[in-house]
């Protein structure tokens, strides 16, 4: 960690200095040094990529400043994005540089300083899609917890800043270019060989998984920490596993990863024949990807099903490989007639589906609100009011808007799948393929008409939910799975 200097002192008399960053914070420490010391030569500001003028000084962009190579005494960075600029000057072997915040920004530096809160304790670094609402929930898993914790956020992705946890990103100091994935994974593996954490936690094998794999192989940094793996449910190990070129590189992390987590034993079944050592199934068997759901008595189903306004919602309404909107649409079309009056909620929706929705009667669209994205309160908020919750797939683990929807009383219709019908019968859900309008259209009939099927399977469904996906019973066992891990 550099020094950080809160007067300039370290310039020497009427040295030459450049402000990397020409932003508000650039242009205050420039107003600064001319009112404190005007000896000092400020040649001009330094970003990474943009170029032209600031404030009356040029801007040079840093690989113009590079090949220019003007002469200079000392760089005063000031950024909060101190550690990617320290890293992209030290990548380009510069390093006349000292990291400058007037005294009104010390407290900055010292939330986002990368210092580890418990001396000591485990480390352990998340490798993932940093906003995700599946990451956040897993990760505040640890937020009581006595261990150091830190996010890589892979494709210029960071968390929500209310987190409170240290990251690493290069979303707002390098936008989209050509060569940021290559400096994304330098990055990585200097991270790795700085911070040398306990365990690496990648979530997801596209998302995470193969990034760290090729980092790894790569040879920068010496495999010293235990790698954890999260498989998501659906197609990207139950379909992608079918597929040669993808096989390989699931095969290889598999070998080299410590452990695997799944949100359903099918993955587990598949991943053993994909080479994976059954030792290396974590002890906690299933797991739900966002590590549970809080059941407590305040969050219990205030209403059964029946007792609720008629609202269908539809979470997920939109195309992809693992599952289908056209299908739905028609099946909404064909069971309207016995459904009506109700409300139909859609979120996620995107251009295509919005395209046939527009095909549907005027009736069918006026009782319809659709959302593009919502935040995981606003869709709590939108299931506690649901009666039905419609998800039919093609390929899915155990949805978590299954669990989430048995935890607050909407009644699900979801799709046959194997991984699915392990733990759930027609005691728990309504069940219609997804490809298969008649069917779909059958099982909302029955989910809008049945009281007594619906009421008596919420009351069944919470009772379940709070024994398979018990936020704090998987929050123990998840610390004590990472603590194991440490000692092994």
């Amino acid at each position: 960690m550099h020094a950080y200097i809160n007067d300039l002192n370290k310039v020497k008399q009427n040295g030459k200095i450049f402000i990397y960053g020409c932003g508000f914070g650039g242009i205050t420490l420039k107003n600064y040094i001319l009112a404190t010391r005007p000896d000092i030569k400020i040649k001009g500001f330094i970003d990474t990529f943009k170029q032209g003028e600031a404030d009356g000084l040029p801007i040079f962009a840093l690989k113009t400043f590079i090949d220019v190579n003007p002469q200079y005494d000392l760089i005063l960075i000031s950024s909060i994005h101190f550690n990617e600029i320290v890293y992209l000057l030290t990548k380009a072997s510069i390093s006349k540089y000292e990291i400058f915040f007037p005294e009104n920004e010390q407290k900055k530096i010292t939330e986002i300083s990368m210092m580890d809160k418990y001396k000591d304790a485990p480390k352990i670094l998340f490798i993932c899609i940093a906003h995700s609402s599946h990451t956040v929930s897993w990760v505040t898993l640890l937020e009581k917890a006595k261990m150091n914790v830190r996010i890589f956020g892979v494709d210029n992705t960071m968390p929500p800043e209310n987190l409170g946890i240290q990251y690493y990103n290069f979303s707002k100091t390098f936008p989209d270019c050509a060569f940021k994935s290559k400096l994304e994974r330098d990055w990585l593996a200097d991270v790795i060989a700085k911070w040398e954490p306990d365990i690496i936690h990648t979530l997801g094998l596209y998302d995470a998984s193969f990034i760290y794999l090729e980092t790894l192989l790569k040879g920068k940094f010496e495999k010293k920490s235990k790698w954890i793996v999260t498989v998501r449910g659906g197609p990207e190990l139950a379909l992608n596993r079918l597929l040669k070129k993808e096989r390989t590189k699931i095969k290889e992390v598999f070998e080299t990863c410590d452990q695997l987590i799944a949100d359903n034993m099918h993955n587990y079944e598949y991943a053993v024949k994909l080479g994976l050592n059954r030792k290396k199934i974590t002890p906690m068997g299933f797991v739900p990807g966002t590590g549970g759901i809080n059941t407590g008595k305040a969050l219990r189903p205030k209403k059964l099903p029946s007792e609720k306004e008629k609202i269908i919602l539809w979470p997920k309404a939109y195309e992809c490989n693992a599952s289908k909107a056209m299908p739905v649409i028609e099946a909404l079309k064909l069971c309207w007639n016995d459904i009506k009056p109700c409300k139909i909620i859609m979120t996620a929706v995107m251009p295509e589906t919005i395209l046939w929705f527009n095909t549907l009667p005027d009736e069918i669209k006026k009782s319809s609100r659709l959302y593009e994205r919502v935040t995981r309160n606003k869709l709590m908020t939108l299931m506690k009011s649901a009666r039905l919750l419609l998800i039919p797939s093609l390929s899915d683990g155990i949805p978590n808007t299954l669990y989430e929807a048995m935890s607050v009383g909407a009644y699900p219709i979801v799709s046959p799948l194997d991984t699915i019908l392990e733990f759930f019968s027609r005691r728990n859900c309504l069940f219609a393929r997804n490809l298969y309008p008649q069917e779909i259209a059958k099982a909302i009939i029955t989910g809008m008409t049945d009281d007594k099927l619906v009421d008596k399977g919420a009351i069944r469904n919470y009772n379940m939910v709070k024994k398979i996906a018990n936020r704090e019973h998987i929050r123990n066992k998840v610390i004590s799975n990472y603590l194991d891990i440490c000692e092994k």
